[in-house]
């Protein structure tokens, strides 16, 4: 059983992982091009507004994504309680 736990919990940080990787896909692109100043940034928008105007269309995969991650870490410190019961002692491997 310990070893299922600890499973699950490694499961739970890589899809986290893999959250926090595909919203850096979404946002570096735009705010890299904002931050290097290219000429195809039309005038009339500051930074920000470029790197608003070209996320919004994502904005509901954002907000799942932020609840899947947060939802991630709620599951971590779930199983990390249920091992504490099963074992009587915390699991090796740390939430981050």
């Amino acid at each position: 059983m310990k070893q299922t736990t600890e499973q699950i919990q490694k499961r739970l940080k890589i899809a986290n992982f893999l959250l926090i990787f595909a919203l850096l896909v979404i946002f570096v692109p735009p705010v890299m091009k904002a931050w290097e100043g290219d000429s195809s940034i039309p005038p009339e928008y500051s930074k920000m507004e470029y790197v608003a105007k070209e996320t919004d269309e994502f904005l509901p995969i954002i907000f799942i994504m932020g609840i899947l991650i947060h939802s991630g870490i709620l599951l971590c410190e779930e199983v990390r309680g249920i091992q504490t019961k099963i074992n009587g002692s915390p699991p090796e491997t740390e939430i981050d």
